[in-house]
């Protein structure tokens, strides 16, 4: 019974990441507060830093940047308690970006630094090129073009290389944006 429990509030938090990338943040939320809440009541720990950081992403797509910052805060210390590097990564990566959407651009560099060296380590480089084209955004925010044409030709190499379509799209976006000029850098 535990199992199907634990098996149905896992299918909830999938669920609500596909729902969060279709748009549709607010049914991803119910979804995900349906398995945050199975996940309390069996004790299952390990699996609540995922649902927190879920939950930061629906509402950073909401544009709810305090409650996301919040909910990624949330996923960020469990993670570190429970000694879990990935989550703990990806919960900085998403700190980052809501950091980025608040304006908070040093800060936001600091989180999507860690979670890079982190994500690094672990060889997770799907993740790991996520994060670097977040920092791309950011350095070309602060037209900061030395940085950003590096590390956006490492993205998007390893996008290409795994099949990644829409973050490859995206990235060949941000490079179709750079000034002539900085493109051959």
């Amino acid at each position: 019974h535990t199992g199907y429990q634990l098996g149905q509030a896992y299918g909830c938090s999938n669920i609500a990441t596909v729902l969060t990338r279709k748009g549709m943040a607010e049914q991803a939320l119910d979804y995900l507060e349906r398995s945050r809440a199975v996940f309390i009541d069996l004790g299952a720990q390990s699996f609540l830093p995922i649902v927190y950081r879920r939950q930061s992403e629906a509402h950073l797509q909401l544009g709810d940047l305090d409650q996301a910052e919040e909910s990624a805060q949330d996923s960020l210390n469990l993670a570190r308690e429970l000694s879990m590097p990935q989550e703990e990564a990806a919960a900085l990566r998403t700190l980052g970006e809501i950091y980025y959407d608040k304006g908070l651009l040093t800060q936001a560099e600091e989180c999507l630094q860690s979670g890079l060296q982190i994500f690094h380590q672990a060889g997770v480089q799907y993740e790991e090129a996520r994060v670097i084209y977040l920092l791309t955004r950011l350095w070309y925010d602060n037209l900061n073009y030395e940085r950003v044409v590096p590390a956006l030709n490492r993205a998007i190499e390893c996008f290409r290389s795994l099949g990644a379509q829409v973050d490859l799209v995206r990235a060949e976006a941000l490079k179709n944006k750079l000034p002539l000029q900085s493109s051959n850098i």
